[in-house]
């Protein structure tokens, strides 16, 4: 006996993350297509347009791939042990249905999931991973669909929020089983999303290499990297770091957010901020490309490296 998410389903509730994936993908298509065509060759220009189109595009395809497939299984089952497993992405527990106490309670009271602290929560009611719930308290919670109860299963050092179908069933079950004994197992994290963090890492790594390689024959042997209030530049430093230093950037983005994932902390945090970031610099490196470019190859510089 059990319940679990479909892929179908968690990509049906996905309607407001695939309008951000797709609004992010346009706009930095639009950035990437814009610097690409003042830089491309006459001969080269559809070649370059498609493939940095394109960059964009996959990484978009990836996440609307990625997230469903990791969501997709969550849920409950009871196995012939009389053992309840829990699997809430990207949280997961155990725990002898002898050792749980269960109540349903209002879905509107002290028991509802308010904070998410690392997991998955969409507008459609699906919501999955460890969240902290209005009287305080840390719970798994593994949520499908809408309605007026929520069932609450507390034991040794583990607390379980549920609702799904079949629900009523977990409860009768629970309720029914014996006492077991033994220490009850606590959830632990289990850190199921950091090789999504590393794609995404990997997607901004390649872009930023790509754009380095494709301004490096207009760079001039000191590039501007700082400018002063009237719009000068002010500082330089040789075109080699110049040129390396977008790549090490997103590269150490990409390594914090992998470790923070990889190491059980947040999801939020790990994912969503060094993204922001990537996103936000990657316009930043193409303006001071286009910006190093128009000065020439030859075109020198004196202030601070």
């Amino acid at each position: 006996m059990g319940y679990h998410l479909t892929y179908g389903a968690v990509l049906a509730s996905m309607g407001t993350t695939v309008a951000i994936v797709v609004g992010v993908t346009v706009l930095v298509g639009a950035l990437l297509y814009l610097a690409m065509r003042q830089r491309s060759d006459a001969g080269r220009t559809g070649r370059v347009h498609l493939l940095w189109l394109l960059v964009p595009i996959v990484v978009s395809v990836g996440l609307l791939v990625a997230i469903p497939s990791s969501e997709a299984g969550s849920g409950w089952q009871i196995t012939s042990g009389r053992t309840l497993k829990v699997k809430a992405w990207p949280g997961e527990a155990q725990a002898p249905l002898g050792a749980l106490r269960a109540q349903f309670v209002p879905s509107s009271g002290p028991w509802r999931p308010t904070y998410r602290s690392d997991g998955y929560d969409s507008a459609s009611g699906i919501q999955t991973g460890w969240f902290t719930l209005q009287n305080g308290r840390r719970a798994l919670v593994f949520m499908s669909g809408r309605g007026p109860r929520l069932l609450v299963l507390q034991g040794k050092g583990l607390l379980l929020v549920i609702r799904s179908p079949h629900m009523d069933a977990l409860y009768r079950a629970v309720r029914h089983a014996k006492p077991a004994n033994g220490r009850l197992p606590g959830g632990v994290p289990a850190p199921s999303g950091w090789w999504m963090v590393a794609l995404i890492g990997l997607a901004f790594v390649l872009a930023q290499l790509g754009l380095s390689r494709h301004y490096a024959p207009a760079m001039p042997e000191r590039m501007a990297t700082h400018w002063g209030l009237d719009g000068q530049p002010d500082g330089y430093m040789p075109k080699r770091w110049g040129l390396l230093l977008p790549t090490m950037v997103s590269l150490v983005l990409a390594v914090v957010a992998v470790a923070i994932t990889a190491g059980g902390v947040p999801m939020g945090p790990g994912l969503v901020a060094p993204l922001l970031v990537q996103v936000a610099l990657l316009p930043v490196f193409v303006w001071v490309y286009r910006t190093n470019a128009a000065r020439g190859p030859n075109a020198g510089g004196k202030g601070r490296a």
